[in-house]
């Protein structure tokens, strides 16, 4: 009974595994056609561009899932 459970949880990630693959492989090639290509002789402008894009991403990313914030409590002996 564990066994048939077993194979379809690595099937469900082996396929997963791949689609996720295939669509982070389309992901860098369209950046790389629509931003990065027109900046191949310009080092500066690249940098800036893919720096944009990954603020970009970040802030897309926290629209989407949401930023899960984590309260830190200071150790006693910082506590003045």
């Amino acid at each position: 009974m564990i066994l048939p459970a077993l194979i379809a949880l690595l099937a469900c990630a082996w396929l997963a595994g791949r689609l996720g693959r295939r669509r982070l492989r389309l992901a860098g090639v369209a950046l790389e056609r629509t931003v990065i290509r027109f900046l191949y002789r310009r080092p500066l402008e690249s940098l800036l561009a893919t720096w944009g894009v990954s603020l970009v991403m970040q802030q897309s990313f926290r629209m989407i899932f949401g930023a899960n914030n984590v309260q830190v409590n200071s150790p006693s002996w910082l506590i003045g």
